[in-house]
């Protein structure tokens, strides 16, 4: 997440140095020294402003301490206008929620897929009148010279029909991820997983229908 901070003056103001504290949770760091990395709390040192300034700051969220609710940014500046000492102090207010990363994201939900496939596998064996087949029944009579594809597919059936489920549930998942976060149904691990799990009780086809 993104923090821009803007200063605007009609007055020159000297020694202005901006002082910013995050809430437990949040940590910040500047973009213009991202060798510092994140810490509760940055310090930035702006010298002289005739008119407006703004440095852009990365706030990053710790999933272990984050709980969902509103905090309050504590900006403080300090500067000296006329040769007096000046203090601003304002609470900028924010609605954080924790989240996990695209790649585990990714993967709780391609295991997801995996495990809601074979639930599908499962779910057509018990409803069927006849006992449990090592592939699925052909309605007709099968082709006597099936090619060479065809043959191959026939023998590694269900291995290739769930990889055809993996991979189109990934582009699914990939089109769910909004402005490079996870999207709000998968925040969490377990939240991931069963969305996962819920896209690979789906048909090939139904999952097709999820990109349009």
């Amino acid at each position: 997440m993104q923090l821009v901070v803007a200063i605007d003056t009609n007055k020159q103001i000297d020694a202005a140095k901006l002082v910013i504290a995050m809430p437990q949770g949040l940590s910040i760091s500047d973009q213009g020294k991202p060798k510092a990395g994140s810490a509760a709390s940055v310090s930035v040192d702006l010298g002289s402003i005739a008119s407006s300034v703004s440095r852009s700051f990365s706030v990053t969220p710790d999933p272990h301490q984050l709980q969902k609710a509103e905090y309050r940014i504590q900006l403080s500046l300090d500067y000296a206008e006329g040769g007096v000492s000046r203090s601003v102090v304002q609470f900028y207010p924010i609605t954080a929620a924790p989240t996990i990363s695209v790649a585990i994201y990714l993967f709780f939900g391609l295991s997801g897929i995996f495990l809601g496939y074979w639930i599908r596998i499962f779910v057509k064996i018990l409803s069927s009148t006849t006992p449990p087949q090592p592939a699925p029944v052909a309605t007709g009579n099968p082709p006597q010279n099936p090619g060479n594809i065809t043959a191959w597919v026939m023998r590694h059936y269900y291995a290739v029909d769930m990889s055809v489920t993996e991979i189109i549930g990934f582009m699914v998942l990939i089109a769910m991820i909004k402005d490079g976060n996870p999207p709000d149904n998968g925040s969490y691990w377990y939240s991931s997983l069963a969305t996962g799990l819920g896209l690979g009780t789906l048909t090939n086809s139904d999952l097709f229908t999820r990109l349009r």
